[in-house]
């Protein structure tokens, strides 16, 4: 399976970003999954090192997160 990452800093845009993506898993019977959701990039790379997985990404391009 190929996980799929939602990047978005505000909470109800990621959410629903989520579920159309999880329907749209379903209906298609792709080979995608788990969607994880996070709200700051930190977050997201942290993760990505753990798993160190080939992923699919969704990023928002305005994300008003800074990494220091």
């Amino acid at each position: 399976m190929i996980p799929l990452y939602i990047c978005d800093d505000e909470p109800d845009l990621c959410k629903r970003i989520a579920g159309l993506a999880q329907k749209q898993i379903l209906i298609l019977d792709c080979d995608i999954g788990p969607v994880r959701t996070f709200m700051r990039a930190d977050a997201l790379l942290a993760a990505h090192d753990r798993e160190a997985v080939p992923a699919i990404y969704l990023l928002d391009v305005d994300l008003q997160d800074h990494l220091d």
